[in-house]
């Protein structure tokens, strides 16, 4: 059964970059979940439903997508996110969009 697009969660396309080195898609994943998982909680990740797209993934940018009402918590996780296999980083947001295609056009850049 297939839902109407009211009924629809509306999700929304965080475009981030990691500065700081080289890293593969699964190191970052298991940072950028700890350090959700911290500062949101299981209730709240549950609500956000934060996941990185596997698909996105080029020279240290990437797109998650989150639930639309919880952009800014996903901002502020990548934020906190400091450290990556034991190297210092700094992973910063690039653009919020709603558009996976908008996301993709960035990432070349």
């Amino acid at each position: 059964m297939k839902l109407s697009s009211a009924l629809r969660e509306k999700k929304r396309y965080v475009v981030f970059e990691i500065l700081g080195g080289k890293f593969e898609l699964d190191n970052f994943n298991s940072a950028f979940q700890k350090q959700a998982f911290e500062f949101l909680g299981d209730s709240e990740m549950s609500n956000a439903k934060p996941e990185l797209i596997k698909e996105c993934w080029k020279k240290n940018k990437g797109v998650i997508r989150v639930i639309r009402g919880f952009e800014k918590h996903v901002k502020i996780v990548l934020a906190l996110v400091r450290e990556i296999k034991g190297k210092k980083v700094i992973v910063f947001s690039r653009k919020i969009s709603g558009s996976l295609k908008k996301c993709k056009s960035l990432l070349v850049n």
